[in-house]
């Protein structure tokens, strides 16, 4: 038994299942041994036409129903069968590819499957920045507390009239007015909507506006303004200095 062993055949018989070597060769490690074990299975039913349940296999080959259906799915992904027809009712068996074949299809699926990974990293990050930037998280950054449940209803109807950025900005505006409350920002939206407001763009243009008509207003409040004395001044008003004079002169005290 050091040396090993010869393996030679038995009996012919007509009634075998033969079972490709490529199954053997090739797809073993992929889909382990309850793969081959279910695959083999499939095989030899292949001529019959009675319908075969997850439950009836794990009843014939004395496995646990997880491990058959897992096992199906590993033989799906690799293409050695593949659920065909109405509601994915047929199963049908598909012959095993040849080495070349096999090692191309592996590292295509090898290729596959990291850009599959990239774009679901891609996805979960894009998630949890969303997550990090929702309405609700910005919010209680914001304000520096935890949102009330009556706050989460009243950012969620916000939600449904109004777009993202406008209610950002009408956050980021209560907090600048010292109003950390969302009635504060109700009412900024709510003005916005009057006016038409949509965007950003129009928003800053709004902001335009009013800096140009309070700027207006100003100048002409200066001009109407007269410059004008308090206390006008007659042509025989004498300077305090000089009266004075005079009157240090009477009293003889200035030449």
């Amino acid at each position: 038994m050091a040396d090993g062993f010869k393996i030679r055949s038995g009996v012919k018989r007509d009634n075998v299942t033969c079972i490709p070597n490529e199954i053997w060769d090739l797809y073993l490690p992929h889909i382990g041994g309850i793969g081959v074990l279910v695959y083999t299975f499939f095989y030899r039913l292949v001529s019959q036409r009675n319908k075969v349940d997850f439950e009836y296999m794990a009843n014939e080959l004395q496995l646990h129903y997880e491990d058959v259906f897992k096992a199906i799915g590993s033989l799906v992904e690799i293409e050695l069968i593949e659920f065909t027809g109405t509601a994915n009712t047929t199963l049908k068996i598909n012959d095993p590819k040849d080495k070349d074949q096999f090692h191309r299809y592996m590292q295509s699926r090898k290729a596959s499957r990291s850009t599959r990974a990239e774009d679901n990293k891609k996805r979960e990050e894009l998630e949890i920045q969303h997550r990090n930037d929702s309405i609700y998280n910005i919010a209680e950054k914001e304000y520096g507390r935890p949102l009330r449940s009556s706050e989460f209803r009243t950012l969620a109807s916000l939600e449904d009239d109004f777009s993202r950025d406008l209610i950002v900005e009408a956050i980021a505006r209560s907090v600048l007015n010292q109003a950390f409350n969302l009635q504060y920002v109700q009412s900024i939206l709510h003005n916005w909507k009057l006016k038409g407001i949509k965007t950003l763009s129009d928003v800053q243009f709004d902001d335009e506006n009013y800096k140009k008509r309070k700027s207006s207003k100003s100048n002409k409040s200066n001009k109407s303004k007269k410059t004008t004395p308090l206390v006008k001044k007659s042509s025989n008003d004498k300077s305090l200095s000089s009266m004075y004079d005079e009157r240090m002169k009477k009293q003889g005290l200035k030449k």
